[in-house]
């Protein structure tokens, strides 16, 4: 019975980084039909075997089977590998008997629906469930790949947010965020009042937290080169997810004069 290839994925990477180095695999990878290149392995910083893998995941996953077929009989070519010099193996023998699994593999797989790159995207976005604020501002700009201008809406939404929650339009940067949560007169707390010094310290946390997102991430993107600072979409992701997080919390605070929780009815989105 032949193996599903996703199985498979495994063997194939161990045989490709067991016996050569990164640069033949990324030749061998574009021979085979694929869109990879030597400054994204570069970029990605990992191992041969850790960039592979996850590389033939997302393609096996986009449906690219038509490379993974090329792909068997790219590695039974002894020429891209490199036996016998360093500590790198190899097996003619080996390499056809897991051509032969790879192609029985993918013939007995179902057809898998191929996403475009857009589409994989719109995804993502949807499955991670962000605040429903984020959706009008950095949901579209994420879609289309601009993943800076995307956390800098964002970060931007974050600021005029609180504005609307504390009914203030003219404090911005860190004097907002100081006056809607640090101090000891802040305006938004995670607790009604009063709070004892454990509930204290967590709203000092959660005003850095806001404070630290601001003044760095927001900032830097202001101040450096466009496209300097947010350059994939797995950075665009991890800092959205937080600021959506600090939405929510927001969004379950405490007003400090009434410390009745704030009507999310009253906020514009």
């Amino acid at each position: 019975m032949s193996k599903n290839f996703n199985s498979l994925i495994p063997k194939v990477v161990s045989l490709l980084a067991q016996g050569t180095d990164g640069g033949n695999i990324i030749l061998m990878l574009q021979n085979a039909g694929f869109e990879a290149s030597f400054d994204s392995y570069n970029d990605a910083k990992k191992s041969k075997k850790d960039f592979v893998h996850e590389f033939f995941i997302k393609e096996y996953r986009n449906g690219n089977i038509p490379a993974f077929f090329k792909l068997a009989d790219l590695i039974t070519v002894k020429e891209y590998f490199r036996p016998g010099e360093y500590e790198y193996r190899y097996s003619e023998q080996d390499a056809k008997n897991l051509a032969n699994e790879i192609r029985q593999s993918l013939q007995n797989d179902p057809p898998q629906k191929v996403y475009s790159e857009e589409e994989r995207r719109e995804l993502f976005y949807r499955i991670m469930n962000f605040h429903k604020g984020l959706h009008a501002v950095s949901k579209e700009l994420f879609i289309k790949g601009h993943f800076e201008q995307c956390v800098f809406e964002a970060s931007k939404f974050l600021e005029n947010y609180i504005q609307n929650k504390i009914n203030d339009r003219t404090t911005i940067g860190r004097d907002l965020i100081g006056k809607a949560f640090g101090g000891e007169d802040p305006k938004l707390t995670i607790y009604p009042l009063p709070m004892d010094k454990a509930q204290k310290n967590e709203q000092q946390g959660f005003c850095f937290l806001v404070m630290g997102e601001t003044m760095f991430i927001k900032n830097r993107i202001s101040h450096r080169a466009s496209g300097s600072v947010i350059k994939t979409k797995s950075q665009c992701l991890k800092i959205i997810s937080t600021i959506s997080s600090i939405l929510e919390t927001i969004d379950s605070m405490y007003s400090a004069k009434t410390s009745d929780e704030i009507n999310l009815d009253d906020i514009p989105f």
